[in-house]
């Protein structure tokens, strides 16, 4: 026992007083380490208890700091040396345990959670022994060594940290691109309040622990749903949390309701996954006061409870229940709306219905359009029962794609609008894109529907929700991620009042005159804040020639008796697009490379497929450069018609081609080179801007051109010297 209390005596025999600063030093950082983590987690029940719960961590960290420390120092007593033991074993536990704390929910990502603590651990020390030595007025030349050596290491450190707040570079935001003489110049921003005054309320189950919104001050009592019998995994944490399971989910939602005769659309709002303790249904709140104004029965969903916890993980098959309680919540407005008696009676046009869902919401958005052909597929038809209705239109802000019961959806007839961020930290690759290329409109399709898809380049993930915030990620990398590039939130959602706004009001409404602002973003450039957007749209009334779906044959185009021939082509293939992961982006493409040589590709269309053009029909051409180096992408268009007559125009005549946008979404200056994690690598990713061709422009510079007898379009590359691009839906606007 003896031997055991000198060897305690012995931890602090050899720790000197700068060495005992270095040691206070790195506790600090560990403390601020420790309040950082306690503040990124949440109760639900309050910010008093928010507050008090970091306290306790900080507390409970330092503590437990210091205690396990004593077991490296107590060990390092067996070397006969004079070492500065506690101050080592605040070191070793500090590298070794803190790295496990900050990523405990993202463990593939423990190699930055030992670059921090690390980091951490240096800069406490380096900053303990620094002030020592200043305050103590170092004379002998090893004193001032170790003061010059550790301000030395603070200056780096200070370096690397300047660099990981993003303050060394902030890259300009893009200039939008305009027109002066747009035929919306007239009307109102579809992001402007309606006419109609709003009230809001809510249903829901009358017993949520939480929000007396959906507790005591419900508006509406709604009944809770069975889920049981495909959701199993859902954890005892998350009932004690929450107060029921599986077998009693609440139904509740948010309303922005018109106030007038009725009945209204119906258009519900879901939020993605998020920490499920940080309630997300609120952060609509922009969308639905608006949507609502216009004549929109606006809901915004609550399924915070399926969400991520750190204590209990998600429920299994939690992308299909999402789906399935959006259906729900659209048979709970369907019955308040035949009920009477109550606010929402007589309401809601059932028959008029849209889905916005963010992140994983989006995706639930598609699975609810797509009920019957997933739950048949997946042997679930038993869980459709009176949840029947069809869908018209569906919003996807920056969603996951996720492949399942080894399918992804695909549809012949929905109208769709999908949004991503290019600076997105979370969903990175734009997935919205894959379900837009899976949305076909068959040739003859009897109702008009359309697809768009919009990608910003300046917007993040979480600011599309008000209560998420400009930080996608967890720690550790969440204090690299680039802030810098990422607009303000209020511009960010200008952009999704104005798109998805105008998207209702075409497709729900089916008011046409905002349809010209998704073929042209340029057209309602007075709407928009300054960045750079690229943008794709397809409807059933265009003319397809060559999508490159239909087969592997070259030279064949979409549509029956189309052919395409290459000449003088360095590369002409067709691939599978790839994301910037390396993952399939579920759509097939041509690339076509050229030298010094005047190379072309052309492509050669059977009689009578253009016969429904007029001079005011356009020509739409998908296409992006291979690469963000390639500066120049302008080539030549050549329209021939049957009888000889040709015009030639360059693409830059109609708009300049856009560079692909290079993102950078961590602050890891020269750290970029060791952080490989794939996802979040300064990179790249092809996506396709439409670019329009007034047949007007052709048939000015050739009035022989007989817009019904095209019979031919090439792509002649004769104005950029050597270059590469890809190229997708080639068709025709009638």
């Amino acid at each position: 026992m003896l031997r055991l209390k000198e060897r305690f005596r012995r931890i602090w025999a050899d720790d000197s007083p700068s060495s005992m600063s270095a040691a206070a030093g790195s506790g600090v950082m560990a403390m601020l380490a420790f309040h950082e983590l306690g503040s990124s987690i949440y109760t639900g029940m309050g910010w008093m208890i928010d507050n008090l719960l970091t306290s306790l961590v900080m507390a409970a960290g330092i503590a437990a700091l210091l205690l396990l420390a004593y077991i490296p120092a107590y060990l390092l007593t067996f070397i006969p040396l004079r070492l500065p033991r506690l101050w080592l074993g605040i070191l070793i536990v500090m590298m070794a345990g803190l790295p496990y704390l900050f990523t405990f929910a993202n463990m593939k990502w423990l190699w930055g959670g030992m670059i921090l603590a690390a980091l951490l651990a240096i800069a406490g020390s380096s900053a303990g022994f620094f002030l020592y030595w200043l305050l103590h007025r170092p004379r002998s030349v090893y004193s001032r060594s170790m003061l010059a050596v550790n301000g030395l290491i603070l200056v780096v450190l200070l370096y690397l940290g300047v660099m990981a707040s993003g303050l060394q570079t902030s890259w300009p935001r893009g200039t939008l691109e305009r027109i002066a003489d747009s035929p919306l110049a007239e009307l109102p921003s579809p992001a402007e309040r309606g006419d109609y005054d709003v009230t809001e309320l809510t249903y829901g189950s009358g017993d949520d622990r939480f929000r007396k919104e959906f507790g005591k001050d419900v508006d509406l009592v709604t009944q809770s749903v069975d889920a049981s019998e495909f959701i199993t995994r859902w954890k005892g944490l998350r009932t004690w949390y929450w107060g029921f399971d599986q077998h009693a989910l609440p139904i509740n939602g948010r309303v922005w309701l018109p106030e007038g005769e009725g009945p209204f659309p119906v258009v519900l709002m879901v939020h993605g996954n998020h920490t499920m303790e940080d309630f997300s249904d609120g952060g609509y709140g922009y969308l639905g006061e608006l949507l609502a104004s216009r004549g929109f029965l606006a809901v915004s969903v609550d399924q915070n409870f399926v969400n991520y916890s750190v204590l209990s993980g998600l429920p299994n098959d939690d992308y299909i229940l999402r789906a399935w309680l959006l259906l729900h919540h659209l048979r709970t407005v369907d019955e308040l709306s035949h009920t009477e008696g109550n606010a929402l009676s007589g309401k809601a046009d059932m028959d008029t219905i849209a889905l916005i869902g963010h992140s994983r919401g989006g995706q639930a958005a598609a699975l609810a359009a797509g009920y019957e052909t997933y739950f048949t597929v997946a042997d679930k038809e038993q869980y459709l029962t009176g949840l029947e209705y069809d869908i018209t239109a569906v919003v996807a802000i920056a969603p996951t794609d996720k492949k399942l019961e080894e399918r992804n959806l695909r549809f012949n007839d929905l109208n769709y609008l999908t949004i991503h961020g290019a600076n997105d930290s979370d969903v990175t690759s734009f997935d919205g894109e894959r379900q837009y290329s899976r949305i076909v409109y068959p040739t003859g399709s009897s109702a008009f529907a359309l697809k768009s898809a919009l990608y910003i380049d300046d917007a993040n993930h979480g600011q599309f929700n008000t209560d998420w915030g400009r930080v996608d990620i967890k720690l550790p990398l969440r204090w690299l991620m680039n802030q810098r590039e990422i607009m303000p939130g209020e511009d960010q959602r200008q952009i999704a009042k104005t798109f998805i706004s105008a998207f209702l009001e075409t497709t729900l409404h089916e008011r046409q005159e905002y349809l010209p602002l998704f073929q042209d973003y340029r057209l309602g450039g007075h709407w928009l804040p300054d960045t750079t957007l690229v943008q794709q749209y397809q409807d059933t009334e265009m003319i397809n020639v060559a999508n490159y779906q239909e087969d592997t044959d070259e030279t064949t185009g979409s549509r029956r008796g189309v052919e395409l021939h290459g000449e003088d082509l360095t590369r002409w293939e067709e691939e599978d697009l790839k994301n910037r992961q390396g993952g399939s982006k579920h759509n097939r493409v041509v690339f076509l490379g050229w030298g010094e040589e005047e190379a072309q590709y052309t492509i050669r269309m059977p009689r009578g497929l253009v016969s429904s053009l007029s001079e005011h029909s356009e020509l739409v051409l998908a296409v992006a450069p291979t690469t963000v180096e390639q500066e120049s992408l302008d080539f030549s268009i050549v329209l021939t018609d049957s009888n000889g007559a040709r015009a030639s125009l360059p693409l830059s005549s109609f708009r300049q081609p856009k560079q692909l946008l290079h993102n950078r979404f961590l602050n890891g200056g020269v750290l970029n080179r060791w952080i490989k994690n794939g996802r979040l690598q300064p990179s790249t990713e092809i996506v396709f801007q439409d670019y329009r061709l007034p047949l007007e422009a052709f048939l000015t510079q050739a009035p022989t051109l007989n817009a019904k007898q095209i019979d031919s379009i090439q792509l002649v590359f004769d104005r950029s010297g050597s270059g590469e691009l890809v190229l997708d839906n080639v068709r025709w606007q009638p």
